[in-house]
């Protein structure tokens, strides 16, 4: 028994290698071919459980974002750009060697190019997540969330990142810092505070850019709203419900 089990953890260790060399040499190629198609479902909870998320980094403002919730001992879920990544590796590096979750964005976050296609959409995927590979060989980001949310897309580009064994991420919840110009700290928490009521399982959505230094001063006062309201703050796989 022990042998069969050692003999399926080194053929493991085995494909990961050839599924990162043949990323780096074929994007096209489908790189998660290997692992279980999964969806979400934020589920029935009677506790009150939210995870931060944060979409588009690593940027300017990563670091303050960082040290907030190193302060506050708190871990989120951050969705990278990979371009953003091969820019800003070392805080990407900080977002692992901190213990926090990372998962595929987009490559490009050009919705023309991205959507174009499925196949299209496969190739960005990849391309980003090769570029977090890049600066972590030993991580495989099993999270995806679509540029803009899947709401609304095609179901040929909804099923795209299920058919490579990502697990789709959207939200409940949101600090509209994407929607609010210009916005100030306290108009985000209070967005996302009231977003956030009288939900159980939440997935709060805030966004890593540089043009958007608003959300980085907000947090503080975000997590406070949530505290106060009675959430605990938790890592991303403790909020979904995986099927």
């Amino acid at each position: 028994m022990n042998t069969s089990i050692g003999k399926f953890a080194l053929a493991f260790l085995a494909a990961l290698c050839v599924l990162f060399a043949s990323c780096t040499k074929n994007v096209k190629q489908n790189s998660f071919g290997n692992v279980e198609g999964r969806l979400i479902d934020y589920g029935v909870t009677t506790e009150k459980k939210i995870c931060l998320t944060f979409d588009d980094g690593p940027s300017l403002i990563s670091e303050t974002i960082l040290d907030v919730l190193k302060e506050k001992n708190l871990k989120a879920a951050f969705f990278v750009i990979g371009k953003n990544a091969e820019k800003h590796p070392a805080v990407l590096k900080r977002m692992f060697d901190e213990g926090h979750t990372v998962g595929i964005h987009t490559y490009t976050h050009e919705y023309k190019r991205i959507y174009s296609s499925p196949e299209a959409l496969k190739e960005d995927i990849n391309r980003c997540f090769c570029a977090i590979k890049a600066v972590n060989c030993n991580y495989c980001p099993v999270y995806y969330r679509f540029p803009g949310g899947s709401f609304g897309l095609s179901e040929k580009l909804v099923s795209v990142p299920e058919e490579m064994g990502l697990i789709r991420v959207d939200w409940n919840a949101s600090c509209r810092d994407s929607e609010i110009k210009p916005a100030n700290e306290h108009e985000l928490a209070e967005y996302a505070r009231s977003t956030a009521k009288n939900k159980n399982n939440v997935i709060l959505l805030m966004h890593d850019a540089a043009d958007k230094r608003f959300t980085a001063d907000a947090l503080p006062e975000i997590i406070s709203y949530l505290y106060s309201d009675g959430f605990s703050f938790v890592p991303l796989e403790k909020v979904i419900k995986i099927s």
